[in-house]
């Protein structure tokens, strides 16, 4: 065996031990959850065909019975995009107030381009993608790069002969990306690891992954020969230009019993209206003939012959209360309000001040726990930022030096309105 050899089975044992550590089968159910197409009431193998006896009579008058397998209601909710989504809308579809106290210029002028970074980038839409994507998928990262643009500096003199902005990009599992970080023993990352396919121009799907470390991106691709660098190049960051976040479990993960048990419930409910929605009729005796009135048709009947229709006696009101009970509690497990024009008729004409305080007391108690880990990300982007515009405008180096405090601010009624829920007056350094 050649050296080369020898160089691309020890690639190919260690990209593959990286790629181990990365748990497919727990996404592929987090993906499952998320995506009301794959839910079990779709499943064959799970909610089964009805099974109907049929009973025929061939040309030779002789009966013959078979069972024939029919169709049965698969109605499934998107409960889990609802409720996340909804979270979302509550942490951050209010930008996060960013406290910021300048003292300096040379502060100041990194604020204003943290702010322009922030602009350039939509982060406003970046960071619901963030949310929605820890929320739901448990991990998610953020990658940072440099981008030619001489234009981003126009009228800021402080910035001397700067060319290069940032861009940003957002990875999870969902997208297709299979992540794997490697931390230190404090938590801290060291090197970052993404898998992920693209299609060549015969539409061929190609597995190639990217390794990211404090100096260098490096792009492997596997060919029919096994993995191959394909590229490597200094980032000029000096630290990993990723921003990575994980929580341990999935906001929806709680109400999976429930949410099957409602599409369960639901699909049953539709076999069972679907079963008797058209009248059966008895007919006792014999009919001896049909006449019309205008629109008024009368049977003809010998005898004490009867015709009358089968009613359905059962009543559905024990799968409605246990189905309405199910949705409730998704809802109450999760924190997340019920805020359909439907379900606030309850409210009464009360539909303003202490009345939705009280619905969006949960989603507030939720956006403070998501701050934990939201914050955190938020704060190790700004850490990031800081570092990385100091690197591209030397002259605002000093500048690292600003203290930022990003805070969620949670949706209220005020901000549908127009109206801020805030002081009039606003605090001196912030970043709204």
């Amino acid at each position: 065996m050649s050296t080369t050899e020898e160089k691309k089975v020890g690639l190919g044992e260690r990209i593959d031990h990286i790629r181990s550590k990365y748990d497919d089968k727990r996404y592929a159910e987090l993906l499952a959850q998320w995506d009301y197409k794959q839910h079990d009431v779709h499943d064959e193998t799970i909610r089964k065909k009805n099974k109907v006896l049929v009973e025929e009579v061939d040309e030779a008058g002789k009966k013959r019975s078979r069972y024939e397998e029919r169709e049965v209601n698969r109605i499934s909710t998107s409960l889990e995009r609802i409720i996340v989504n909804t979270h979302t809308s509550f942490a951050v579809g209010v930008d996060p107030d960013l406290q910021a106290e300048p003292k300096t210029d040379a502060q100041r002028h990194m604020l204003e381009l943290i702010r322009e970074t922030e602009k350039r980038n939509k982060i406003r839409n970046v960071n619901r993608r963030v949310v929605r994507s820890v929320l739901s998928e448990t991990m998610v990262a953020e990658y940072w790069w440099s981008v030619e643009d001489e234009e981003f500096y126009y009228g800021k003199d402080y910035a001397g002969r700067a060319k290069t902005r940032l861009r940003c990009e957002v990875w999870s599992p969902f997208r297709g990306d299979k992540l794997v970080p490697v931390l230190n023993t404090l938590g801290d990352l060291e090197r970052f690891y993404r898998f992920y396919s693209v299609k060549d121009d015969s539409g061929r799907l190609i597995d190639r992954l990217m390794e990211i470390d404090k100096a260098n991106v490096t792009t492997y691709e596997k060919g029919s020969d096994g993995w191959v660098i394909l590229r490597s190049a200094p980032h000029g960051f000096g630290k990993i230009p990723v921003i990575y976040m994980q929580i341990k479990e999935a906001l929806c993960e709680c109400i999976q019993s429930k949410r099957k048990r409602i599409e369960e419930l639901q699909s049953n409910k539709a076999d069972c209206t679907n079963e008797n929605f058209f009248p059966k009729v008895v007919v006792r005796g014999q009919m001896t003939g049909l006449q019309a009135t205008g629109r008024t048709q009368v049977l003809q009947m010998s005898g004490d012959a009867d015709v009358r229709y089968l009613t359905w006696d059962q009543s559905t009101a024990a799968a409605e209360s246990e189905l309405e009970r199910l949705i409730d509690e998704c809802f109450s497990m999760t924190m997340t309000p019920r805020i359909s024009p439907k379900d606030l008729q309850g409210l009464g004409g009360a539909l303003s001040g202490v009345a939705f305080k009280y619905v969006f007391m949960g989603a507030h108690i939720a956006v403070r726990d998501h701050e934990e880990f939201i914050g955190e990300y938020l704060a190790r982007r700004y850490s990031f930022l800081k570092h990385a515009i100091a690197l591209q405008v030397p002259s605002v180096s000093e500048g690292r030096g600003l203290s930022l405090d990003p805070v969620l601010v949670p949706f209220t009624i005020e901000e549908s309105t127009g109206t801020s829920s805030k002081d009039d007056k606003p605090d001196q350094g912030q970043v709204d």
